[in-house]
């Protein structure tokens, strides 16, 4: 239940209705609240205040003029907010827009501009002009006016968060920022309490081998089709626990998953019921594109999309290319750091459930393979690549994870010298090349 509120909470932060509509439902609550307290103690507070009254007429023209400027604000602002997405989709790329609607400015903004007009007209409604039924919420019209100035402060706000959100720099480090966050959340330093988790060097397939399993007594296939974008670790325990079984998940968050294909194997030394067998199925979230909530690759191919993109014909902005190499380096770092590996969870000793996790090598080759293919006549580029690599040696902790490196370093090394016209870049990168051997070398040794 817990991933379906996240999944809920992920989905509504990264619209635009859903902040906008709340400040908006509470600028209808305060449209009949703030008449309300007018009409049993307005009297009082305005004289305690000593603001001057206001006729029915000019109440009617005040308000009027805040509804109306406040609808036209929020028209231009969908207007710029709408630029602003097509600039970031052609210049950094369609999964960068996640990044650009989520912007709390602009949600906010929003938010407060539409409730200003909704509640200057509801309120406006509530004037009336009838002799001795005659009444002026003077409150109320206070209100719109400091509304009024907010919705000022919010437009020069959003304004300046469009400008600075849309600088390369700035969409770098917003990118950098979730992947670390990802990093800390998927990958933490402690487990937190109650959690049996065991990692694993071992594949996926090695570990089953390991737990002397035949044949699957059931897999579920797909009944859906799209990327995975989180699985109910939770619940699938749960379930593997209370008939005494193991399960396991072929497929890991960030794949596209085929309709047909298996997502859940089991093993039980009893029939599964068959009304869990129908339901095994149903505890995944799918949807039309990743999401960094279980994924960590996701993060990082927003970086590469951006760094790729710099690297064309048409932007050409290597410098936007190497602070994304620094970022990806940073975070792979980290995770190198932790070792990121397949999960085989346990309840009370027992094997319940394992989940497919990336292994260092796709971690590696997801950050660095398209940079190197379409920055491979970059010398910048790409020996900044074998710099960030080298760095790279002295945190990975297994010989798989160097191998992996070293793959890596060789295929750099091989465009170098295909691709440079210059012979001064080609022994740069000679001699970045060497350093990454000898320091692979030096941690193989020492491993």
């Amino acid at each position: 239940m817990k991933i379906y509120l996240f999944n809920l909470w992920d989905r509504m932060r990264t619209g635009f209705w859903f902040t906008p509509g709340l400040i908006t439902f509470a600028g209808i609550l305060l449209s009949f609240f703030i008449p309300w307290l007018d009409a049993i103690q307005g009297d009082k507070i305005t004289e305690f205040i000593g603001i001057p009254t206001v006729s029915p007429s000019a109440a009617h023209q005040l308000l009027g003029a805040i509804a109306s400027a406040m609808i036209t604000v929020t028209g231009v602002v969908f207007s710029i907010t709408v630029v602003t997405l097509s600039i970031a989709s052609s210049q950094f790329g369609p999964r960068l827009l996640r990044t650009f609607v989520s912007s709390r400015a602009t949600q906010l903004s929003l938010g407060v501009f539409l409730a200003t007009s909704v509640y200057s007209l509801l309120v406006m409604a509530q004037v009336r002009d009838e002799g001795e039924s005659e009444f002026v919420p003077q409150i109320s019209l206070l209100f719109a006016l400091g509304l009024l100035v907010t919705g000022v402060v919010f437009l020069i706000y959003y304004i300046h968060s469009v400008a600075a959100l849309i600088q390369a720099p700035n969409v770098v480090h917003a990118v950098a920022k979730e992947l670390d966050l990802s990093v800390d959340r998927l990958f933490p330093d402690e487990q937190k309490e109650g959690e049996d988790a065991a990692q694993d060097d071992r594949t996926f397939d090695e570990i089953l081998t390991t737990l002397n399993l035949s044949e699957p007594d059931i897999r579920v296939k797909a009944d859906f089709e799209g990327y995975l974008q989180v699985v109910d670790t939770e619940t699938l325990i749960e379930i593997a626990d209370r008939h005494n079984g193991f399960l396991a998940v072929p497929v890991r968050p960030g794949q596209f998953v085929i309709k047909g294909s298996d997502v859940v194997l089991g093993w039980c030394e009893e029939d599964w019921p068959d009304e869990v067998k129908s339901r095994l199925g149903r505890h995944f979230i799918v949807g039309n594109r990743p999401t960094p909530r279980q994924d960590i690759e996701c993060c990082i191919n927003e970086l590469v999309e951006v760094a790729v993109r710099a690297l064309s014909p048409g932007i050409n902005d290597p410098m936007t290319a190497l602070s994304c190499i620094e970022r990806i380096s940073a975070a792979i770092g980290r995770l190198a750091e932790k070792e990121p590996r397949r999960r085989l969870w346990e309840k009370e000793g027992e094997p319940r459930l394992l989940v497919s996790e990336p292994t260092f090598s796709n971690i590696l080759e997801t950050g660095f393979t398209l940079i190197r293919q379409y920055g491979r006549d970059s010398a910048p580029v790409m020996i900044r690549l074998l710099e960030k690599l080298t760095e790279l040696t002295k945190k990975v902790r297994n010989k798989e994870s160097l191998e992996a490196i070293e793959k890596q370093v060789s295929m750099i090394m091989n465009s170098c010298e295909k691709f440079f016209p210059e012979n001064e870049d080609i022994q740069d990168a000679r001699d970045w090349y060497r350093q990454a051997r000898d320091s692979i070398k030096q941690e193989n040794s020492s491993n």
